[in-house]
């Protein structure tokens, strides 16, 4: 069954698409996840965390794992995989995601993310990961 997706999200997916900031998690052939990681604030981003005054951060996005593969350690090897891999002067990676929800609080907070505070209901996350 598909899940509809708002407009203003949509134009968003796409142009994370066409920008490559956009990755696929595989087994094989096989989608397992997918993630976007961006090096540049959206309107998400600068209502949450704010305007940044230096650009030092990329933005975790729609971070989706199958859900037979949730607790398989993907989401634990997809963080190492950003620090090893990605080639950027971003000196932290921050994320939000919502308050209520303390599983997945606990797991960022166990991928050794910070919590710095929270807007709207959403928890927000920060992580060096150059320097």
């Amino acid at each position: 069954m598909a899940v509809p997706i708002r407009r203003c999200d949509d134009e968003e997916i796409k142009q994370a698409i066409s920008n490559q900031f956009t990755y696929m998690i595989l087994e094989g052939d096989h989608l397992i996840g997918a993630f976007t990681l961006s090096p540049i604030q959206s309107e998400w981003d600068i209502h949450i965390f704010g305007v940044e005054d230096v650009a030092d951060s990329l933005y975790l996005h729609r971070l989706a794992i199958t859900p037979r593969y949730i607790g398989r350690g993907i989401g634990k090897n997809m963080f190492q995989w950003i620090h090893e891999n990605i080639q950027t002067d971003k000196i932290y990676l921050k994320l939000d995601y919502m308050a209520h929800n303390t599983k997945l609080n606990q797991f960022y907070q166990n991928t050794r993310f910070d919590k710095i505070g929270e807007t709207d209901s959403h928890s927000k996350y920060l992580k060096r990961i150059r320097g």
